[in-house]
C-alpha cells in the first residue's frame, strides 16, 4: 500500500509548473508589449496569421497552468502544452533552426 504522502508528492510540481505557465500565458494574452514580441517571433517562425494565433499561444499555457494548479484535467493540460511547444519546435526547425 502506498504511503499517504505519495498522494501529495505531485502537488508541489503541479503548483510550481502551473503557476509558471499561468504567469507566462497571462503575460502573452494581456501585456501588449509581450504580445507584440510574441507576434514578432511567430511571424519570424513563419506561422500564418500570427496576430490571431498569439491569443491561442497565450491561452494554452494560461488555461493549462490554471488547470494544473487546481488539479483539473491534468493530462489534457499537459498534452496541450506539449502540443504547443512541439508545434513551435517543428516550425522553428522548418525555418532553419532557432
Amino acid at each position: 500500500m502506498a504511503r499517504p504522502w505519495f498522494r501529495w508528492a505531485p502537488f508541489p510540481v503541479r503548483l510550481i509548473i502551473g503557476l509558471y505557465l499561468a504567469y507566462i500565458g497571462f503575460q502573452i494574452v494581456f501585456n501588449p508589449t509581450v504580445q507584440a514580441n510574441t507576434v514578432y517571433v511567430l511571424t519570424a517562425l513563419g506561422i500564418p496569421m500570427a496576430s490571431m494565433v498569439v491569443f491561442g499561444v497565450g491561452a494554452i499555457p494560461l488555461l493549462a497552468g490554471i488547470a494544473l494548479v487546481l488539479g483539473l484535467w491534468v493530462k489534457v493540460a499537459a498534452w496541450l502544452v506539449i502540443f504547443s511547444v512541439g508545434a513551435h519546435v517543428v516550425f522553428a526547425l522548418a525555418r532553419g533552426g532557432f
